[in-house]
């Protein structure tokens, strides 16, 4: 076997919420490396051709891509298979559209229209906190970002709402209990997402009971690194669970 990173994905082994037809073809667009997981990202390319449809092929994807019209988190992005994950914010400046990859009730990436306002930032999920050299602290995101000089209350778990252009915080939500919460993942997979009401337990891991819309209110518990602190201030929150018919 070749060395090197792999390259090809066959399509059938590909993720299912990327919802990919096993009759079409034979492989699929592996993602690059970047920010997100291979599991939990979709290509750049499936977003153009499959969900908007302004591509029949990937030929056509790829003039598209080259053409530096594609914008992710206000950055130009010209490969095709740049992975994008959960609340990316993705701009087409000559149609003047603008998404942030949001998940439906079944785990299934969603391209949620928003306006040129609400594409200025987007929420991150603190992964850790700590001090680089020369004693500066610094806190990670889930998609890869440092972001130094934090707001000390900021600790792991918590949300913060990040200026795309200045790449500073603006707003932070704290991850504690009765705070509202989106569910990634739960039951080994990308299965069900949902807003909730968290309250922590004394476990051998951090454990959440969890009070879930789509559940007929039955509690379960889930891992804390499974919550998404969202925040009452949060006014995208708020709105996509309206459209998803949570309350």
């Amino acid at each position: 076997m070749a060395r090197g990173p792999r390259k090809h994905m066959k399509r059938i082994a590909a993720p299912k919420h990327w919802m990919l037809d096993k009759l079409t073809g034979v492989f699929a667009p592996r993602p690059s490396p970047g920010p997100h997981k291979l599991r939990e990202c979709v290509p750049l390319l499936l977003l153009i051709r499959n969900r908007l449809k302004y591509a029949l092929n990937y030929k056509e994807c790829k003039v598209i891509c080259n053409s530096r019209s594609i914008k992710v988190d206000s950055k130009i992005r010209t490969d095709m298979t740049y992975p994008c994950g959960f609340q990316d914010v993705i701009s087409i400046e000559k149609t003047e559209e603008h998404f942030r990859l949001l998940h439906d009730t079944k785990g299934r990436f969603l391209l949620n229209r928003i306006t040129q306002q609400e594409a200025a930032y987007k929420l991150c999920r603190v992964k850790a906190l700590g001090v680089g050299s020369g004693a500066v602290p610094h806190i990670t995101t889930h998609d890869g970002r440092t972001i130094r000089y934090p707001d000390p209350l900021i600790k792991p778990n918590d949300t913060v709402k990040v200026n795309l252009a200045t790449n500073k915080i603006e707003d932070f939500a704290k991850f504690e209990v009765i705070s509202l919460a989106l569910l990634l993942s739960f039951d080994g997979g990308l299965q069900q997402r949902g807003q909730s009401s968290c309250q922590a337990t004394a476990c051998f891991f951090p454990v959440l009971s969890v009070s879930v819309a789509q559940m007929c209110g039955a509690a379960r518990g889930f891992k804390k690194g499974q919550g998404y602190a969202a925040g009452v201030r949060m006014r995208l929150v708020r709105r996509n669970s309206m459209r998803l018919g949570l309350r």
